[in-house]
């Protein structure tokens, strides 16, 4: 199913007419064509009607089975591609915002575009005080939403790495609690889990494997297959970083050579990008003997 027919099958599974979810947002004709596969909506059009039901743009793309479509569809819809200086523009018009109404709602929005342009760019946009607020925040909220998900999510790599492992363990135990009535908050819980863990194993941070014990000690749904092997493939990561040996290399080589199985071309760049960043090599690279002193 297309993506566009993806997007019409939830809104009626989740009972919302088009007028109903449209309104405010887009015109009912335009939310129909989209649908129809007709014409493309701006991205704010439709994370704004994704969040009328409850959904963000990672959630909806897992629960629609196109999961490489959140950045190859959705984040690259020609003037819409997030370059910095369009997510620049974009957080200076949330930061204005907060400013004038300082509530939850509009600090998530500006720090989770704070996260996309340090993802982009690598340059910070909020102050220390600003991400420990939001530490604190999530720390004490007592429970996680979708929304709260997104902005841990995005800005995972801007906290410090004790901070890091507090508020992943809390999301991996959110998960377990979530396993059982709400299916698309579980999807969603263990990929910050596990965007957690990669941002330890990235800064070979002594937190990484106390989590990983924990991780394994909770294990993730059977059906959840790429969850499942982005854990997997990070764990080997970690060996390679304690000891780089041709065993080590080989069992990152053996996990990276059935990324094709799963036929997710954004799994496959995520995991070159977590090489590099990671062990500092490429998929090439691990197929060499280590070097010998």
């Amino acid at each position: 199913m297309s993506i566009n027919g993806s997007f019409k099958r939830i809104r009626e599974d989740l009972g919302w007419s088009i007028t109903d979810l449209a309104e405010g947002i887009a015109t009912c004709k335009s939310v129909a064509g989209f649908e129809a596969g007709e014409r493309d909506l701006a991205l704010g059009k439709v994370q704004a009607m994704l969040a009328r039901m409850g959904l963000t743009l990672r959630t909806f793309a897992v629960v629609a089975g196109e999961p490489d479509r959140e950045l190859g569809h959705w984040q690259r819809l020609g003037s819409m591609a997030p370059t910095p200086e369009r997510v620049k523009h974009a957080f200076d018009q949330l930061a204005a915002r907060y400013q004038q109404a300082p509530c939850d709602t509009n600090f998530y929005a500006m720090m989770v575009t704070a996260g996309d342009y340090y993802y982009l760019a690598h340059r910070q946009l909020v102050a220390a005080e600003d991400i420990n607020h939001l530490a604190t925040i999530l720390v004490t909220s007592g429970s996680w939403d979708e929304t709260q998900l997104e902005v841990l999510h995005a800005v995972m790599v801007m906290l410090p790495s004790p901070k890091v492992l507090v508020l992943t363990r809390e999301v991996l135990q959110a998960a377990v609690s979530m396993r059982e009535w709400n299916q698309m908050g579980y999807i969603s819980a263990w990929t910050v889990v596990t965007r957690g863990l990669r941002v330890l194993i990235a800064r070979r941070s002594n937190y990484a494997q106390p989590l990983i014990k924990e991780i394994d000690a909770v294990g993730m749904d059977e059906h959840l297959i790429e969850g499942r092997f982005g854990v997997m493939m990070l764990k080997r990561i970690a060996q390679l970083q304690d000891a780089d040996t041709d065993a080590h290399r080989q069992a990152v080589l053996a996990m990276y050579n059935m990324l094709p199985a799963l036929n997710n071309r954004h799994m496959t760049a995520y995991f070159d990008e977590t090489l590099l960043d990671t062990v500092g090599m490429t998929p090439a690279q691990l197929q060499e003997p280590v070097p010998q002193d």
